[in-house]
């Protein structure tokens, strides 16, 4: 799980994230300075929401929170949103609203369903 190594993570470490898609909240804190979080192979890991239980959730949550984060590189993950079928109501994908310093570069937001207008 990304977010286990994000916790686990200290001053200047480099989280090298596997193919594969991970389901959960990232939440980036600021006792992490000079935190990498990258892809090994770009465009390979997708992060998306939990799995929602029926019907839309509504949160406050944003996908990606990254709290007075210092000079953190997020690089090659593609953020997915699902619009169909059981899904989360986010606040938004990405909130850098407080990082200082550092980077968000190379990644994707997308949403995934046909629905995009929809309920979800």
């Amino acid at each position: 799980k990304i977010q286990r190594a994000i916790d686990a993570s200290t001053e200047g470490d480099t989280i090298s994230v596997c193919p594969g898609t991970y389901r959960g909240f990232l939440h980036v804190w600021s006792d992490t300075p000079s935190l990498t979080i990258r892809a090994v192979s770009p465009g390979t890991v997708i992060v998306m929401p939990p799995t929602a239980p029926a019907g839309p959730v509504p949160t406050s949550a944003s996908l990606l929170e990254l709290f007075e984060a210092r000079d953190v590189l997020i690089t090659g993950l593609t953020f997915r949103i699902p619009t169909t079928g059981a899904c989360w109501h986010l606040l938004d994908a990405v909130d850098a609203s407080s990082l200082d310093g550092g980077s968000f570069r190379g990644n994707v937001i997308e949403a995934s369903g046909s629905s995009t207008l929809g309920a979800c």
